[in-house]
């Protein structure tokens, strides 16, 4: 490809930046610390909560400038949030019980202020701040996303399911959902990780033009298509790679880094 000279670096985080056991590595972290010598910011675009993105930022040893939450619910740059799109607590505490009215087995938890709340007992991440509540309880607050999860992890969430949620929400909601999913997680349609890359252009006075962005799912690939770069892993979703020009190495091999050294660095 053309010389290119970004000025900020977005990038999702699992299947893309980090490896299968969540670890980032050395040449990793040398990599970016090059591209931030030469001006280049850095953000991290993921669907995960604020509590597990902190650590595993430390742990890396990458220091975002900015980060997108919860696929860009919850938006913070330069150490402050700017921006929160949540769901409104009476629309949310509706949605839910609605739903389990007509789907009583149906397995759902909801995130808010960084803690989840779920409907059953063996939610997989333990090591997750987990609060368990009854759903039609919920607090009153800004909701910041619903996730409609199968009553077996191993089974894809049906269409009768789907079409039955679809009927419960709102325009101003969205979900994103992939053929043969697990889940369905419901937000904001203010937030996505395209907006997100909106939100870092405009606080850092820079184009969306100016930013290349990676990622391996199909919710990176709004971001992928709206930064002037968007670069798929190799081992990202066949739909992904399918719909962007431009695919590095898997994330088990460095793919985020080396693309950066190539294509970057050595120009």
């Amino acid at each position: 490809m053309p010389t290119f000279a970004p000025k900020l670096i977005v990038t999702d985080l699992d299947g893309t930046l980090l490896r299968r056991d969540k670890t980032i590595s050395q040449y990793t972290v040398d990599i970016f610390a090059k591209c931030r010598a030469r001006g280049i910011k850095i953000a991290f675009a993921t669907a995960r909560p604020v509590r597990s993105v902190a650590a595993l930022a430390a742990k890396a040893l990458i220091a975002p400038d900015a980060l997108a939450y919860h696929n860009g619910v919850i938006i913070e740059i330069d150490g402050a949030i700017t921006h929160r799109f949540g769901i409104p607590h009476e629309m949310a505490a509706s949605i839910v019980g609605k739903s389990l009215s007509i789907f009583p087995s149906m397995r759902v938890f909801v995130e808010t202020d960084d803690f989840l709340y779920v409907n059953y007992d063996d939610f997989p991440c333990d090591s997750w701040r987990i609060n368990c509540a009854s759903l039609t309880d919920l607090p009153c607050k800004i909701i910041d996303k619903i996730c409609f999860v199968t009553p077996q992890y191993d089974e894809p969430i049906s269409l009768d399911v789907i079409a039955g949620i679809k009927t419960l929400l709102s325009d101003d909601l969205r979900y994103l959902l992939v053929e043969g999913a697990q889940y369905m997680p419901v937000t904001s349609k203010q937030a996505g990780k395209d907006l997100a890359c909106q939100h870092f252009a405009t606080r850092y006075d820079i184009a969306t033009a100016d930013i290349v962005a990676f990622g391996d799912d199909y919710n990176d690939l709004e971001m992928l298509r709206a930064c002037g770069v968007g670069v798929a892993m190799g081992n990202a979703c066949e739909g992904v790679c399918e719909a962007v020009d431009l695919i590095c190495d898997s994330n088990e091999n460095d793919g985020v880094a080396k693309w950066l050294e190539e294509n970057v660095l050595n120009n």
